[in-house]
C-alpha cells in the first residue's frame, strides 16, 4: 500500500530523472553544435575554446559545455594546450601521413575480411549511402558527403567481423577537422564516391585482390588531395 511518503519520493525520483534526461539532451545539443562549428571551419584549426565563452555563446551553463568538450576531446576533435586549456586539433603533415599509414593497413585487410562477412543488409547500406552521396554532391552538401564516407569506410571495417580490429581502427585520432577543406579539391568528391563504387563492386564480385587494391589506391589518393588542400589551407592563414 502506497503512503504519502512514497508518493513524494516516486515524485522526487521523477523528476531527479528528468533533470538528468534535460542535462543529457542538453550536452548533446552542445557537442553537437561545437562539432558541426569544427567541421564547418568556424572554429579554426588550434585555435583555443573557452568555457566561459563557449558558455555565452550558446546561451548555456558551463556544465554542458564541459561534458560536450570532453567527448570531442575522446573523439580528436580538440586537444589538450600544454599547461592548461584546450584547443580545435590541428595536425602535422607528420602526423597526417602516420594515420594514414594506419589506415591502408587496417582497411585494406578489413575489406578482404568483409567479403567472407558481409551481409545482404549490409551491402544494401553501402549502395544506399553511395546514392545519397550523389545526391548530396548535387545540393553540394558537404557536412553530408563526410558523413557517409566515414559511414561507408566504418561499415565495411564492421562488416569484417573483427572486433580487435574495429577496435584498433576507431582509436586512430579522426581528422574530420580538416575533412571539409580536403573535400573542396577539384577532385573530390568525384573521386570519393566513384573510388566507392569500385570498392563495393570489387565486394560483390568477392574478389579479395581486387578489393584490396583498390581500397589501397582509393586511400592513398584521399591522403595526396587532403595534403595538398591542407597545405594550401595553410598558406592562406
Amino acid at each position: 500500500m502506497y503512503t504519502r511518503m512514497h508518493i513524494l519520493m516516486e515524485v522526487e525520483i521523477l523528476e531527479l530523472l528528468e533533470i538528468k534526461q534535460s542535462r543529457v539532451l542538453l550536452t548533446q545539443q552542445v557537442y553537437q553544435a561545437l562539432k558541426e562549428g569544427i567541421i564547418n571551419g568556424v572554429f579554426s584549426p588550434g585555435e583555443r575554446l573557452y568555457e566561459t565563452e563557449l558558455s555565452k555563446r550558446l546561451g548555456v551553463s558551463r556544465t554542458p559545455v564541459r561534458e560536450a568538450l570532453g567527448i570531442l576531446k575522446s573523439e580528436g576533435f580538440i586537444t589538450n594546450i600544454v599547461g592548461s586549456g584546450l584547443k580545435v586539433s590541428e595536425y602535422s603533415t607528420k602526423e597526417i601521413n602516420e594515420i594514414f599509414d594506419l589506415r591502408v593497413l587496417l582497411e585494406c585487410y578489413a575489406v578482404e575480411r568483409a567479403i567472407d562477412n558481409i551481409s545482404e543488409l549490409q551491402l544494401k547500406r553501402l549502395e544506399e549511402i553511395i546514392y545519397t552521396c550523389k545526391i548530396a554532391q548535387k545540393h553540394n552538401n558537404i557536412e553530408t558527403i563526410i558523413d557517409l564516407s566515414n559511414e561507408f569506410h566504418e561499415l565495411i571495417i564492421k562488416a569484417s567481423n573483427n572486433e580487435k580490429l574495429f577496435e584498433t581502427a576507431n582509436s586512430i585520432k579522426c581528422f574530420t577537422i580538416y575533412a571539409k577543406v580536403s573535400m573542396h579539391h577539384p577532385s573530390e568528391p568525384d573521386f570519393s564516391i566513384q573510388g566507392h563504387i569500385e570498392i563495393l563492386n570489387a565486394i560483390k564480385s568477392r574478389n579479395k585482390v581486387d578489393a584490396h587494391n583498390i581500397m589501397e589506391k582509393h586511400l592513398e589518393n584521399g591522403r595526396k588531395l587532403m595534403l595538398e588542400k591542407i597545405e594550401e589551407y595553410r598558406k592562406s592563414r
